[in-house]
């Protein structure tokens, strides 16, 4: 009988992940102040998401955009946070990346956690 080895690390499964596109205002560009309010936005609803500056195009246009990356197994909360983004920010529509029904199996968010070796051990 052979022992499996300890791995230095365990998984922590937080939920599917969701991404929210928020595009720029009419001028196509996003300033550092419009960036700050969608990302306060984001921190009244989630404590914990990523943020990415990115290129879109949206109707044949180019425009700046904001990418918000977001592990959840709340949706509920992701489409009230690109419905206040829409509001806030006089846009159209906000896109969002999800999960195509509430099975989450074709993606999951997980993080490796590096389990803390004793200097005694």
């Amino acid at each position: 009988m052979s022992l499996l080895p300890t791995r230095p690390y365990r998984i922590e499964d937080i939920g599917p992940i969701y991404s929210i596109i928020l595009g720029s205002p009419a001028s196509g560009q996003i300033s550092e102040e419009y960036r700050q309010q969608a990302v306060q936005l984001c921190a009244a609803v989630f404590i914990s998401f990523t943020v990415s500056r990115a290129e879109g195009f949206f109707r044949g246009q180019r425009e700046d955009s904001l990418v918000f990356q977001i592990a959840t197994r709340e949706p509920d909360k992701v489409t009230y946070l690109a419905a206040q983004l829409a509001n806030a920010f006089c846009q159209d529509g906000v896109g969002v990346l999800r999960p195509f029904s509430h099975d989450p199996t074709p993606m999951i968010y997980s993080r490796v956690i590096p389990i803390k070796q004793s200097l005694t051990g």
